[in-house]
């Protein structure tokens, strides 16, 4: 049987039994904030002519950061096309002086030459002077944006090639103390040679990157603050795969950093650090690289978490319509396996096409949930016909993790705003108003983006941290580090301090973890990036606390 049949059984189980139990959520709320009270007044423009470029539908995505370093979270959100002076946008978080969650515009960027066309963007500080600094990734050259003190500067590298990249991550992949760089790509397309596809039944249609040969992603090594194309040399680049999402985890648990790639219609790659700089596909071998039916999927975006407290990290990727999102969990460590089925998360995905997706509380209880943004790529005939550009909207979805393990799907008016069909593409979420719980922005194809602030007050304690490192020059934030509880009953738990993942989105890094009525935390540790493990006392309640590695 396989897992679309078996999830089908088990639906149709829960009918002859009279329903299965329905766990009702309470409380959940996401409430949006209309541009004129966020401030965020942005349209992102796709740059479509009417030939059903695949370009075009594909972004694009922002990040959450502290930009001028002021303690709270500003806004950057990508431009599509280059069309009349449009550019990437700044937007600066007035919470700090102001006291109220409210964004102004900033800094206006021009995307520079018209191949350009925007995707994501990825945060990191390659030069270690403790001011976050961005890597802009494009169908086109990508950028790298140098913060000086929360002005951004276009610096030269070795990117320069006119490549089509999607997901990019910071990360020290040789234990040096500074940043390398990951950059995925997808496909090898160009403007003067357009391909056209079609319907079964001959209708114009976008394509998918089966039309194109698929891109090899690039490897960057960072020596000094200069980076060096180390691509081929560290394995990543010899293989071509349609790339879309990456995550920096280390899935093998010795100590060095790995990297997970999610792959449209292609296996996905699992790139296990060998040391001195070398990778190796392990993707089949730990189980990550298709589905439960031995299947390659269409993956978009990858959602990190360690979902029960179990010490191991369970992995959501998002996918093309009528294949489900799919859910891998840690049989050991290390080792996983699909296991969507049973989970409430496979039948309600195949109606969509999933983009941004993200673990996080959006009710009352201490179980973490999950929101899936989601949008088509192929053309909806009826939206055609009503003059929608892009023929592509989709509702949006978020799921309510219950005590049994499965997941529910949250009522649409809990969340009004995933209800109403959008060509949604990233999801970047951070805490906006330091109030202990994630926030989101959502990008959408061709429209402007929704800032969605969560309301659900949970009476729960929680803490979070925010850790940094030395690099030399500044305090930086400690990519890569892990957070490891345990609990007076046994349980652990696992953190990752990381900004990546989602959907060409990069966001908030503080962990934050929320306590159930009964934890109780009996010891806290700190896995640093330099492979040095610090071990504290938990930190205060209702607050983010800033933990510094200490000195060697």
């Amino acid at each position: 049987m396989d897992r679309l049949a078996a999830s089908l059984a088990a639906a149709v189980l829960c009918v002859l039994a009279g329903g299965c139990a329905r766990e009702e959520p309470a409380g959940a709320a996401l409430e949006e904030l209309l541009p004129g009270d966020s401030g965020v007044i942005f349209e992102h423009r796709n740059g479509s002519d009417g030939t059903l470029s695949i370009v075009s539908i594909m972004g694009s995505g922002g990040a959450l950061v502290d930009l001028d370093r002021d303690g709270d979270l500003d806004l950057f959100l990508r431009q599509g096309a280059v069309e009349d002076g449009a550019g990437d946008q700044l937007f600066r978080n007035l919470l700090r002086e102001t006291g109220q969650l409210r964004f102004e515009r900033a800094q206006t960027l021009p995307l520079g030459p018209s191949a350009r066309h925007g995707m994501g963007v990825a945060v990191g500080d390659p030069n270690g002077d403790g001011w976050p600094d961005l890597f802009l990734t494009n169908a086109g050259e990508d950028v790298l944006l140098i913060n000086e003190e929360g002005f951004l500067r276009e610096v030269d590298g070795p990117w320069k090639e006119a490549r089509w990249s999607t997901a990019a991550s910071f990360f020290d992949a040789d234990g040096d103390g500074d940043e390398d760089l990951f950059v995925a790509r997808y496909v090898d397309y160009s403007d003067e040679a357009p391909v056209r596809c079609t319907t079964p039944d001959s209708r114009p249609d976008y394509c998918g990157p089966q039309s194109y040969p698929s891109a090899p992603d690039a490897f960057y090594e960072n020596r000094n603050g200069t980076f060096l194309d180390r691509s081929v040399a560290s394995g990543i680049g010899a293989s071509r795969r349609a790339g879309l999402g990456a995550v920096v985890l280390d899935i093998d648990r010795d100590g060095r950093p790995d990297l997970l790639v999610a792959n449209d219609a292609d296996e996905n790659q699992v790139w296990i650090n060998q040391g001195g700089l070398r990778f190796v596909d392990e993707g089949v071998i730990r189980g990550l690289a298709v589905n439960a039916d031995g299947k390659r999927e269409a993956s978009m975006g990858i959602a990190v978490a360690d979902v029960v407290d179990e010490g191991e990290f369970r992995i959501l990727m998002t996918h093309l319509e009528s294949e489900s999102n799919t859910l891998y969990v840690a049989d050991r460590p290390g080792m996983f396996r699909d296991r969507t089925n049973g989970s409430g998360l496979a039948i309600p995905s195949l109606p969509y096409t999933g983009f941004g997706t993200a673990w996080l509380h959006l009710d009352e209880d201490s179980l973490l949930d999950l929101l899936v943004i989601n949008g088509a790529v192929s053309i909806d005939r009826a939206q055609q016909t009503a003059g929608i550009d892009p023929p592509l909207r989709e509702v949006s979805q978020a799921f309510l993790q219950q005590p049994s393990g499965g997941f529910i799907e949250l009522e649409p008016q809990r969340a009004p705003a995933l209800a109403q069909p959008m060509v949604g593409r990233g999801l970047i979420v951070g805490d906006l108003d330091d109030d202990g719980d994630l926030d989101a922005v959502v990008t959408r194809n061709n429209a402007s983006p929704i800032v969605l602030v969560n309301r659900h007050h949970s009476t729960l304690p929680w803490f979070g941290l925010r850790l940094q490192r030395w690099t030399g020059r500044g305090w930086s934030e400690a990519l890569g580090a892990e957070l490891l509880l345990s609990f007076a009953d046994g349980r652990q738990a696992r953190h990752r301090y990381h900004v990546d993942g989602s959907y060409l989105a990069s966001g908030d890094g503080r962990i934050r973890v929320r306590l159930g009525p009964q934890d109780r935390v009996e010891s806290m540790a700190i896995r640093w990036p330099s492979g040095r493990t610090q071990t504290l006392a938990p930190p205060p309640t209702g607050a983010y606390t800033t933990i510094r590695e200490p000195s060697p």
